[in-house]
């Protein structure tokens, strides 16, 4: 009975893998391939943060629709081997180019990458935003950021410039510079069940140059586990270079951070699908930043031809910014539910409650909707 309820489970993972990826457009001519996708992401979100709470003289809009992602990617292949990705953001009428790479696969075991991608390290940043099973990765709550540092009257929160570091594991990641998208070159490849990636990049982010003599290095390595469920481990370090201005003269600075990954199910598999990690390190002003985010989602087909599927999510994203300080550390807690259409086509519904420890600072939520459309 278990052979044949694994064999059920199995058939109708492949059945629901054929329609995520079958959504992209083909053009070949000899030995070029290229390949056509796109995304728009349209959100509606609504934030609990009042102009007198962010001290600001017009206050946040309690509601608003924006465009989050419009991106439209140019896949080539050419001979098999050599590959190359181009992909502009248009989201707001604001154009950045999020990837633009070439690849030359010597072999499964060894390729070589060159140009702007996200960095190899967090499994939560490197899953691709059509695929997630949240909205958003990190506390996105409008307002949020002034309101905190309008509370900030005793000092709590360590600012990384002018930018205050929440305690939401995520922002975090992303406002030090460990994770997200950069320019630079890597190696990367598969042996056997294990694959790596490891790479030299600006440590500037996406869109801009280096400001110093010095590189930033990430890397990563996945473990696959040969069972029957998709059962995925991983671990990464990022160290990252940045300038630092003291007492008017500018300085170069280092900062590292570490993580370790467990990923079981995967998207639109019948059944659950988890992504966690755990990730620590400098928070490149003063002391070290822990963290911790974990996200879990029930996929239930419906068998029918429309909403395919129902998916309810529960997220809880924890960081403490400065571990040598009290009061700065939160909580991020995101219920929600997606319905699924043909491939990554889908309707979102989250409600994020951000919770900062002790009564220093306030409670914030903001409920928010997205129409997800890939193609």
């Amino acid at each position: 009975m278990r052979i044949r309820w694994w064999s059920g489970m199995a058939l109708a993972a492949s059945l629901v893998a054929g329609r995520v990826e079958a959504q992209k457009l083909e053009v070949e001519s000899g030995p070029v391939k290229l390949g056509i996708t796109g995304r728009v992401q349209f959100q509606f979100n609504g934030t609990s943060v009042s102009g007198e709470e962010a001290g600001l003289a017009v206050a946040p809009a309690g509601t608003s629709f924006e465009t989050r992602r419009i991106r439209l990617a140019a896949e080539l292949t050419i001979d098999g081997w050599i590959r190359g990705m181009i992909e502009p953001d248009f989201a707001m009428a604001r154009l950045q180019l999020r990837q633009v790479w070439m690849e030359l696969g010597f072999s499964d075991a060894l390729a070589l990458r060159a140009g702007q991608w996200k960095k190899p390290f967090s499994l939560i940043q490197v899953t691709s935003s059509s695929m997630i099973p949240m909205i958003e990765r990190n506390v996105r709550i409008r307002g949020l950021a002034e309101a905190l540092k309008k509370e900030n009257v005793a000092g709590t929160l360590t600012s990384f410039g002018s930018i205050p570091l929440i305690g939401e594991e995520q922002y975090l990641l992303e406002n030090l510079g460990y994770d997200s998208y950069d320019m630079g070159a890597a190696l990367r490849g598969k042996l056997g069940r294990v694959g790596y990636e490891v790479g030299v990049f600006n440590g500037t982010g996406w869109d801009k140059t280096d400001e110093n003599a010095g590189k930033s290095f990430t890397g990563r390595v996945t473990w696959t586990a040969p069972v029957a469920a998709p059962l995925r481990l991983g671990l990464g370090a990022s160290r990252r270079d940045y300038l630092r201005t003291v007492s008017g003269v500018s300085i170069t600075q280092n900062g590292t951070a570490l993580e370790a990954d467990v990923e079981y199910g995967a998207y639109r598999r019948p059944g659950l699908w988890l992504l966690a990690e755990v990730t620590g390190g400098d928070n490149l002003v003063a002391g070290n930043f822990r963290g911790a985010h974990a996200v879990g989602a029930w996929y239930f087909p419906t068998g029918q031809e429309r909403i395919e599927g129902i998916e309810p999510v529960l997220r809880l994203s924890w960081a403490d910014p400065n571990t040598g300080k009290d009061n700065d550390a939160g909580v991020l807690l995101t219920p929600g539910v997606n319905l699924h259409f043909y491939g990554r086509n889908q309707l979102m519904f989250n409600w994020d409650f951000y919770l900062p420890q002790g009564d220093v600072f306030s409670s914030q939520n903001a409920l928010r909707a997205q129409a997800n459309l890939y193609f």
